[in-house]
């Protein structure tokens, strides 16, 4: 396991197609080709090609919006100073996630057999 900070590689997540959106009672999960899958557990803001933001904090009642992205490959992940990692997608949308202060796991991301913390 590896804690992220803003040195940490994401090139791992670049063209990688978002083949599932599970919703689970105070999870997201996304699952991408090439054995990927991010865990979030803290609410997201939601960029749809551009337009207004959309904050998503209950993912049982706000997943639809989330499907669109469902075929889109990731061009870009980054992660700032502040722990927020961003998705931008090949749709124009972008999804970002924050952890917060708690000190309590906020999102990972796993690859084959190597799984990042925040």
């Amino acid at each position: 396991m590896e804690i992220l900070n803003v040195d940490t590689s994401l090139s791992f997540l670049q063209n990688e197609k978002l083949l599932q959106v599970c919703v689970g009672e105070n999870e997201l999960l996304l699952l991408f080709g090439g054995e990927i899958t991010a865990t979030i557990e803290v609410p997201i803001t939601h960029t749809q090609s551009g337009k207004s933001l959309n904050k998503i904090e209950n993912f049982r009642t706000d997943q639809c919006t989330l499907t669109q992205l469902l075929g889109s490959k990731v061009i870009s992940a980054t992660l700032t100073e502040g722990q927020c990692l961003t998705l931008a997608f090949s749709n124009g949308d972008k999804l970002s996630f924050q952890s917060d202060e708690s000190g309590n796991e906020c999102f990972q991301i796993t690859k084959k057999d190597k799984t990042y913390i925040s």
